[in-house]
């Protein structure tokens, strides 16, 4: 029972936040409906055995590796925006998913280290996590807001200087950023799990302002 909950809100949660990457730089989510329950499904074996098997809490570069190679060799991306779409996804997530976390213990609903792997309450974050997600996706597509920079193949060369030069060094600061929110996280440290946090907030803004400097330079 709790491989079948795990999977089904993993996958739920994996399935948003391909929505989410993919309305944002533009795509049409009618073309890649295979790709994304094949990647969500992908995601959430792994995430479930990394956990359960292997006793690991902390699958923060995994994943964003992962995803990385989804976005590759399943989406069809160019290499250097397949890890810009999975950063910027996973930033998304992380930032999402602590405000959600944020509002629930400050109303007193629940506690911080109530929210656990294969909780009821983390079920209940991925669940929400959806919900908003559909809902900003549809915002998104509604309002026509997204970046058309990307190409929708993997032949187009990319030039790693100037401004992609910029965009890869962000990229790396915030798998460091990532790593080290998830690491307090999994600790219990509150405190730094908070300033960690507004710090993800602050690289996100970063990064969306240089996508849309790279958006305007197109």
């Amino acid at each position: 029972m709790e491989f079948i909950a795990f999977n089904f809100f993993s996958i739920l949660e994996s399935i948003a936040f391909f929505m989410f990457v993919l309305v944002l730089f533009r795509f049409q989510l009618k073309y890649y409906i295979i790709q994304i329950i094949s990647s969500a499904v992908i995601l959430s074996q792994t995430s479930y055995y990394l956990r359960a098997q292997f006793d690991m809490d902390q699958v923060s570069y995994v994943s964003i590796l992962l995803m990385f190679l989804l976005f590759w060799l399943l989406f069809k991306v160019q290499l250097f925006y397949s890890v810009l779409m999975a950063v910027t996804g996973f930033l998304y997530t992380a930032v999402l998913q602590s405000t959600q976390m944020l509002a629930f213990v400050s109303l007193g609903l629940m506690e911080y280290d109530q929210i656990q792997p294969f909780s009821s309450e983390a079920y209940l974050h991925q669940c929400l996590f959806f919900i908003l997600t559909l809902a900003i996706c549809a915002l998104l597509s509604y309002k026509r807001i997204g970046f058309t920079f990307i190409p929708y193949n993997d032949h187009v060369p990319v030039k790693l200087k100037g401004l992609n030069l910029i965009i890869a060094g962000l990229l790396v600061i915030t798998i460091i950023a990532v790593n080290m929110y998830t690491n307090f996280y999994s600790h219990g440290n509150e405190h730094l799990y908070n300033i960690s946090f507004f710090i993800l907030i602050l690289i996100l803004a970063g990064l969306l302002l240089l996508i849309v400097r790279r958006e305007i330079h197109d």
